[in-house]
Formats: structure tokens, C-alpha cells, sequence
């Protein structure tokens, strides 16, 4: 991974963000929107925030960057997937 991080390749690391966070899925059942959104905002206020968000959430402690990530990815692949996120942020 550091190898491929020195060479510019973000191709494994985000193979990897993907499996942990489908992994964590089916553990928890699946990120919705809403929880998305939550953690965006929380990231964006403190790491106080951020824990409080984990916690309530049922998500370990280091997850969210994966989370972010990939739920990225996701609404870049899916429009209304992303418009489901916006709503929800605006929301909060």
C-alpha cells in the first residue's frame, strides 16, 4: 500500500476502502444517506462530533474515512443516490 501511495496508485487502496466497508455492511446493515450525511457533518465539526456520530451509529472508531470514501465513489456512480445525500444534509 505504501508502495502504491509513493507510485500515484490509488487502485488497491480503494479495492480495499470497498471490501471494508461492504464488510462492515453486512455486519450492520447498510450505511443509509442519512448516516452518511451524519458522519460528513460530524467529520466537518470536531472529533468530538465525529466519536459521538461512530458511537450512536454502531460504527468502530476509524472506519469513517473508508466510509466517506467509498459512499463517494457511490454517489458518483448513482445521481439519486447523491441527491438522497444533499436532502439529508440539508436536513441537519
Amino acid at each position: 500500500m505504501r508502495d502504491d501511495a509513493q507510485q500515484g496508485r490509488e487502485d488497491r487502496a480503494a479495492a480495499y476502502d470497498r471490501a471494508y466497508v461492504r464488510c462492515l455492511e453486512q455486519l450492520r446493515g447498510p450505511v443509509t444517506p442519512v448516516e452518511y450525511a451524519r458522519l460528513v457533518l460530524a467529520q466537518q465539526r470536531d472529533k468530538a462530533a465525529l466519536t459521538r456520530a461512530l458511537r450512536d451509529l454502531g460504527l468502530p472508531w476509524g472506519c469513517s474515512a473508508r466510509i466517506l470514501r467509498t459512499y463517494a465513489e457511490r454517489m458518483a456512480a448513482d445521481p439519486a443516490l447523491a441527491e438522497q445525500v444533499r436532502a439529508a444534509m440539508a436536513e441537519r
